[in-house]
C-alpha cells in the first residue's frame, strides 16, 4: 500500500532513494495515467481509454494494463512486454497534485512504501534532502520532470473537457469470455465518438487542428488494436486462466 506524503526536509530528511523503475509498485497496477502529448507513442504498447474519476468526477486518460487483476505488461523487470513507460510511471516513487489552495503550484509527493526509498544508504543510493535542508541532485532533477508531467496534465484536461463539451465521448463494456465459461465485463472505458467528428463546426474543427488533437485522437482509436496484444499476453502467462473471446458493446 502508498504512503503519500508532500516531498519536504521535514518529512523525508531522513530517507535515500535508489535510481530505477519501482517496478514492484507498476506490476500492481491495472492501468497507468497517459497525458495527450505521450498518445502517439504510447499507442503502440497500451489500448488507451478515458475513465470516470469518482474522486473529482472528471476523466482521466489511462492506459489499460491489465483484464482482470494481473498486469500484463510488467510481469518480469527484465522482460517488459511494452516499447513505452508513460511518464507518471517512470516517475514512481514521486507523484503529482495540484496545490488546493493555489492550482498553478505544484505538490510533490512521495511513496515511502516504495522499493526505490529507504532510510538506509544502499548501493546507489542518494539522500533525498543535503544536511542544510536543501533539494540533493536526485530530488532536483524529480522535482523538473514532475513540473512538466503537471503541465501536460494540464493540457489533458482541456484536451478531455473539449471531447466532453462537444459530446464526443462514448462508453463501452469490454466483454470478456473465458475458456472455463466464465464471463466478465469491464465496465467505464471512454473512447472517443469517432463518427461525431464529422459533424463538428468549422470553428471547432479549427481550433482541433490548431491544438493538434486530431492525431491525439487518431492514436487513441488506433490503441485498441493492443487489445488483441493483450489478450494474448494474459493467455501465455496464465494458460489456467484462458481468455477465448473479448468484444467491446456501447455502454446500455
Amino acid at each position: 500500500m502508498e504512503n503519500l506524503a508532500p516531498l519536504s526536509p521535514q518529512n523525508h530528511s531522513a530517507f535515500f532513494l535508489k535510481e530505477g523503475v519501482d517496478f514492484p509498485a507498476i506490476k500492481t497496477k491495472r492501468n497507468a495515467a497517459v497525458m495527450v502529448s505521450e498518445f502517439a507513442v504510447a499507442s503502440t504498447s497500451y489500448p488507451l481509454f478515458f475513465i470516470k474519476n469518482t474522486s473529482t468526477d472528471q476523466f482521466d486518460a489511462i492506459a489499460l494494463m491489465a483484464l482482470d487483476s494481473h498486469n500484463v505488461f510488467y510481469q518480469q523487470e527484465n522482460a517488459m512486454n511494452v516499447a513505452y513507460m508513460p511518464q507518471s510511471l517512470s516517475l514512481l516513487p514521486f507523484q503529482v497534485v495540484a496545490d488546493p489552495n493555489n492550482p498553478n503550484r505544484i505538490v510533490p509527493l512521495l511513496d515511502t512504501n516504495s522499493s526505490l526509498v529507504s532510510m538506509q544508504q544502499e548501493e546507489q543510493s542518494m539522500k533525498l534532502f543535503n544536511d542544510d535542508g536543501s533539494a540533493s541532485q536526485a530530488v532536483t532533477a524529480k522535482q523538473q520532470a514532475m513540473r512538466e508531467l503537471y503541465q501536460h496534465e494540464i493540457t489533458t484536461i482541456e484536451f478531455i473537457n473539449q471531447l466532453t463539451r462537444l459530446g464526443l465521448l462514448k462508453e463501452l463494456d469490454l466483454e470478456i469470455t473465458f475458456a472455463a465459461g466464465e464471463k466478465t465485463t469491464i465496465k467505464g472505458l471512454f473512447t472517443v465518438k469517432e463518427e461525431g467528428l464529422s459533424e463538428l463546426s468549422a470553428q471547432d474543427k479549427a481550433l482541433f487542428e490548431e491544438r493538434g488533437y486530431y492525431p491525439a485522437i487518431y492514436a487513441m482509436l488506433a490503441s485498441l488494436t493492443q487489445m488483441n496484444r493483450m489478450m494474448q499476453l494474459h493467455n501465455h502467462q496464465q494458460p489456467a486462466n484462458l481468455i477465448e473471446n473479448m468484444q467491446f458493446q456501447l455502454a446500455q
